[in-house]
């Protein structure tokens, strides 16, 4: 599951279109590399962050002033469906405020839903600062995992600048809440937090 963002409060507004394209570096704790939870190309209890590193292009359109639908994919077989409502705000207010929610498929077994708040403050025409809280379920299924999940909580914080070609930088941090079977899952997870490092550009 990809928990990047990119998203101020701030919707395109009707019938506009932008693309984000990103790099992105995320720290993962350590999983087995028999199951293929992560898929980690080397993986031992002694290591417990594997940076691993995935491209990824989001497709965002207004349908509404304040209403944008999108799909996003990257470098790792994922495939997401997005939408974002602004709750509070205009296109020129300073502050905005908005509500999101994604569903998608990681090939080969995983299914997921997230839901970000993204909060915005915006000096100028030029610039912006945003930070969105995250909750995140991935489900996973198979003859190697059974029927399991795990639950996500954390968030993205980032700025973006420029006009017609926007420059994006992100960090975000999560943990993992919760998982079904320890028997997948060899160390504490839900002590750890996942970092997650990207930059982009917006069209």
């Amino acid at each position: 599951m990809s928990l990047t963002g990119y998203h101020t409060g701030r919707t395109n507004g009707k019938d506009e279109w932008k693309v984000l394209l990103s790099g992105n570096v995320y720290g993962t704790p350590y999983q087995s590399n028999e199951l293929g939870i992560f898929s980690p190309t080397t993986s031992t209890p002694n290591d417990p962050y594997l940076n691993w590193f995935n491209g990824e292009i989001q497709v965002h359109f207004g349908l509404s002033e304040n209403f944008d639908i999108g799909v996003r994919g990257n470098s790792v077989f994922m495939l997401g469906l997005m939408s974002k409502y602004q709750l509070l705000g205009s296109k020129t207010s300073p502050w905005a405020v908005s509500i999101g929610a994604e569903l998608g498929y990681l090939f080969p077994t995983k299914l997921y839903v997230q839901v970000p708040l993204s909060f915005s403050y915006h000096p100028n025409e030029l610039t912006s600062f945003y930070l969105s809280p995250r909750l995140a379920t991935e489900w996973h299924y198979g003859e190697l995992s059974e029927t399991t999940h795990i639950d996500y909580i954390g968030g993205n914080m980032g700025f973006q600048t420029g006009k017609n070609v926007i420059f994006a930088a992100e960090l975000g941090l999560y943990r993992f809440s919760r998982f079904n079977d320890e028997k997948f899952f060899p160390d504490k997870l839900d002590e750890k937090v996942r970092p997650i490092f990207g930059i982009g550009l917006i069209f």
